[in-house]
């Protein structure tokens, strides 16, 4: 009687479920999620009011059950109710067997998810809705940060000092790496990290065209780990690398004469990241103190790196120039 008025009065439903699919027993609570009396139930298989998409599973883990692969399962799956709408369930499904091991019966017992999955389903637009909101954003960031740079190169046009437009030029490429890391996780599936390999990629691409360098006579290569930095890590690392780039693009190659780049993304074993541009051109004046130029460029490179992301910079010059930033994570 204790067992009986436990079955009848559990807050979930219960079935006895005979070995092919059959309902044997039904407590008030399953009548209530899927609609049919108790008398109707027994006039009915799992198979009949079970979404099709959903049926190929469930009769495999009956299966495992009868194999005695596995104790009990559970699953979320579809019932169709009497008025024919679709419900959602958690089903956790067990076999009894006899004193012998021989199978007797299923006992299912359903969970409505109604609830559970409307808000779910809530969750899910208001994510969707933040993620589109989120995409607007950066592409209208990217648009604004172009017409910028579009604004700078009209002006530049307009000046026959070289100095003055050289620092428009300077300008514009500094604007370039912000814009493009806007362009990339607009383009992207994950809008909060971004894939450094493609980011450094397009940067140097970019660069290279800016400047005009012929990529013939002056090869620039990128390699990296698979690293993803998060925004408020790629604006000054995108910014320091820019620096970096230009200035090899610049300098390092006077007169017309060949060289490389190379530019490295590597993950370090405490957990930073280590970035590397270097180049096989004439090298830094001997004797520089990099945290001392008096040029706007190493020192903003210099203050990115050191004080906004407090990581480490350090310049080697040894048949050519050889800048590596340490970024703690």
């Amino acid at each position: 009687a204790r067992i009986r008025k436990t079955f009848e009065l559990a807050g979930v439903g219960i079935a006895q479920v005979s070995l092919d699919g059959r309902f044997v027993d039904v407590n008030p609570r399953l009548c209530e999620i899927i609609g049919y009396t108790p008398e109707e139930f027994k006039a009915l298989a799992f198979q009949e009011i079970t979404h099709p998409d959903d049926l190929d599973t469930d009769l495999e883990y009956a299966r495992q059950l009868l194999a005695g692969e596995i104790d009990r399962y559970s699953m979320d799956k579809r019932y169709f109710r009497k008025d024919t709408s679709v419900i959602w369930v958690n089903l956790t499904s067990s076999l009894v067997r006899d004193a012998d091991g021989n199978p007797g019966h299923f006992i299912a017992v359903v969970e409505d998810m109604t609830e559970r999955k409307d808000a779910e389903e809530t969750v899910k637009r208001s994510l969707d809705e933040k993620e589109v909101l989120l995409r607007e954003i950066h592409h209208r960031v990217k648009n604004n940060m172009q017409v910028i740079s579009s604004l700078l190169s009209l002006q530049a046009a307009k000046i026959d000092d070289p100095l003055l437009s050289e620092l428009f030029q300077e300008s514009k490429s500094r604007v370039r790496a912000m814009a493009l890391i806007h362009e990339i996780l607009y383009d992207s599936g994950d809008l909060s990290r971004i894939d450094v390999k493609n980011y450094v990629t397009r940067l140097s691409t970019s660069l290279t065209r800016m400047f005009e360098a012929d990529g013939r006579r002056v090869r620039l290569t990128v390699e990296s780990d698979e690293i993803t930095l998060g925004i408020d890590e790629m604006v000054p690392c995108g910014l320091a690398l820019s620096e970096l780039i230009s200035n090899c693009l610049k300098y390092a190659f006077p007169g017309g004469r060949e060289g490389r780049i190379e530019v490295r993304v590597t993950a370090v074993p405490e957990g930073g990241v280590r970035l590397t541009v270097s180049d096989d051109g004439v090298g830094m004046p001997e004797g520089l103190d990099i945290r001392n130029t008096g040029t706007m460029g190493l020192g903003l490179v210099v203050s990115l790196v050191e004080k906004q992301l407090r990581g480490r910079l350090e310049l080697v010059c040894d048949q050519g120039t050889r800048f590596t930033m340490f970024i703690p994570r």
